[in-house]
């Protein structure tokens, strides 16, 4: 019977261990900052690194209003703010990363952006409103590796210009 108990505890062991993800690769979690184009335009930024959020705004501030731009994949019009990082440093093959914003799937070709030779970013300027003031990020930077979560939080008080 002992050994029926400790051939059950062992499965259970394993099975917690799949289902967890404690076998996907872990990579360091970069801190975000202010994408390079300061996207949203003069907001107060602050960022949460033991929490990984961005806020953005504060009372009386105003979030820019950006047109369609293809060009930086921009397909909706809308009030934008944006946060970059710099991708982990041992990360060797950025090609398969994906990323999720809201939901949204994102491909790397979506939001990797290579500065210069030494400086790869990842780059995401979301959509936000009233009613949209919550982005959710959620990036995996290769396959088979943990997901990371970061949040966006524009602040109370803060407005929304128009067209």
């Amino acid at each position: 019977m002992k050994k029926f108990y400790s051939v059950v505890s062992l499965i259970l062991i394993i099975s917690s261990f799949l289902l967890c993800g404690c076998n996907k690769k872990s990579f360091t979690q970069p801190l975000l900052s202010r994408d390079s184009y300061n996207t949203g335009g003069s907001l107060t930024f602050i960022y949460d690194s033991q929490a990984n959020i961005a806020y953005f705004g504060g009372n009386g501030e105003v979030v820019q209003y950006y047109d369609k731009d293809i060009a930086k994949g921009w397909t909706e019009k809308g009030c934008r703010v944006g946060v970059s990082m710099l991708i982990p440093n041992d990360l060797k093959d950025f090609k398969s990363a994906t990323a999720k914003i809201n939901e949204k799937e994102l491909n790397s070709n979506d939001f990797i952006v290579e500065i210069d030779e030494n400086t790869i970013v990842a780059q995401f300027q979301p959509i936000v409103n009233e009613e949209k003031n919550v982005i959710k990020i959620e990036i995996t930077w290769a396959e088979n590796s943990q997901t990371q979560e970061y949040k966006i939080i524009i602040k109370e008080g803060t407005l929304f210009m128009n067209e």
